[in-house]
């Protein structure tokens, strides 16, 4: 398979547009809702019996679902008259954003992570496969109970 190197990846919306059932359309902006409907030029993406590998499993919730690959181009096209009706708030879910952690004050890491936060000291190495920065959380964001949140960043050697 040639994956093209230019592309990019979705934005969450646009993710959960591409591979969300269309059960699952309240989950969306309610003017993106229309393009999991039946009148959608992009309703043929969302079947109703998506294939299911069970191979090897014993539970239910084991199974894989197979996603048909999606006509970007198709989806960027329906997105087109659309994408501006987004509200701000649902702008600001439609971001790439850092990823955040949450530590409650029981974890073993929480006191270096609470000393980080506090001194504004941003770069981490907790094990061999998490290297990164950390960036305090907004101050109204900051969760005033036990636990704390940090933006994190993975840094890619």
């Amino acid at each position: 398979m040639d994956f093209n190197r230019e592309s990019k990846p979705l934005k969450p919306l646009e993710h959960m547009l591409a591979t969300f059932p269309s059960k699952y359309a309240r989950y969306l902006p309610e003017n993106w809702q229309q393009l999991m409907s039946i009148d959608s030029p992009i309703f043929h993406f969302y079947r109703s019996d998506p294939a299911i590998d069970a191979h090897g499993k014993y539970f239910e919730k084991q199974y894989i679902i197979k996603l048909p690959f999606v006509d970007e181009k198709r989806l960027f096209e329906a997105l087109k008259s659309i994408d501006s009706t987004l509200s701000e708030e649902e702008e600001k879910r439609n971001r790439f954003d850092y990823d955040r952690l949450f530590i409650h004050s029981t974890n073993p890491s929480y006191q270096e992570f609470n000393n980080m936060y506090t001194n504004n000291e941003n770069e981490i190495a907790l094990s061999e496969n998490m290297n990164g920065q950390i960036m305090p959380e907004d101050a109204e964001q900051r969760m005033n109970n036990q636990v704390l949140c940090v933006k994190y960043r993975n840094r890619i050697f």
